[in-house]
């Protein structure tokens, strides 16, 4: 069975353009994006490959965006305060992705932990 992550990931503000905070677009063809960087949480790079993205503009809304993660990139820290384990996703964006409800880990997080899609 497919594993899914629901994260926080929220729409630029207005005047920034259109898109989420974080995200990038790498082939605008083959829809491969890439996100910001996220702190692992109950995954490692190898388990989060092939896992499906939702991305939220809260717990409480349905998700706006997201993919399949076909890649996982360490970030390295800029100075010894950020947190050494933090990776950026790479993922091919669907409209699959919209439109979902969020599940998984509630209240102070931007991440829901990894369950069964």
């Amino acid at each position: 069975m497919k594993q899914a992550l629901h994260i926080i990931c929220k729409r630029k503000p207005s005047g920034q353009g259109a898109g989420r905070v974080g995200v990038q677009c790498v082939d605008s063809k083959l829809h491969i994006y890439t996100s910001d960087y996220w702190i692992k949480k109950g995954w490692t790079p190898e388990t989060i490959i092939g896992v499906k993205l939702y991305m939220h503009q809260s717990q409480g809304t349905h998700s706006e965006f997201g993919g399949e993660i076909t890649g996982c990139e360490l970030h390295s820290p800029k100075n010894e305060n950020q947190p050494r384990d933090r990776y950026r996703f790479i993922f091919k964006a669907n409209r699959e992705s919209r439109g979902v409800k969020w599940r998984g880990n509630r209240g102070p997080t931007e991440q829901g932990g990894l369950v069964d899609d």
